[in-house]
């Protein structure tokens, strides 16, 4: 006959010392699971890195695709270097003049005068 599982009874708890919060095993269970994914995907992106340039390697021993590569990354931050110091200097001048020239507004790029438009209701 097979023995019965017996319940053991939790341990009393002191008082004086505070519960603190503790996660579910569920919980627990995947965050490990998720930590490992991001892991293994990250490990993923080392070996496809070190795939892409041993086959760069091969096809461009010169390396002209990595400066095309590098110049195009140099473009892509001038970009948004210039429309984040666009953004600022609409902004100031928003504040300085009290009107938000951001949306419903149109600036003549000739005498930078600005057109209100008005607002449907």
């Amino acid at each position: 006959m097979a023995r019965k599982k017996s319940t053991v009874a939790p341990a009393s708890a002191v008082s004086d010392v505070p519960q603190l919060p503790a996660l579910t095993q569920e919980e627990l269970l995947r965050l490990r699971l998720l930590d490992t994914e991001a892991r293994l995907a990250a490990q993923e992106g080392q070996n496809t890195l070190h795939e892409r340039a041993a086959l760069l390697a091969k096809i461009d021993p010169q390396g002209r695709l990595a400066a095309i590569e590098a110049k195009r990354v140099s473009c892509g931050e001038r970009e948004r270097n210039a429309r984040l110091g666009y953004k600022e200097a609409l902004d100031t001048a928003s504040k300085r003049l009290g009107i938000d020239l951001a949306s419903g507004c149109a600036i003549d790029p000739q005498t930078g005068t600005i057109i209100q438009h008005e607002k449907k209701e």
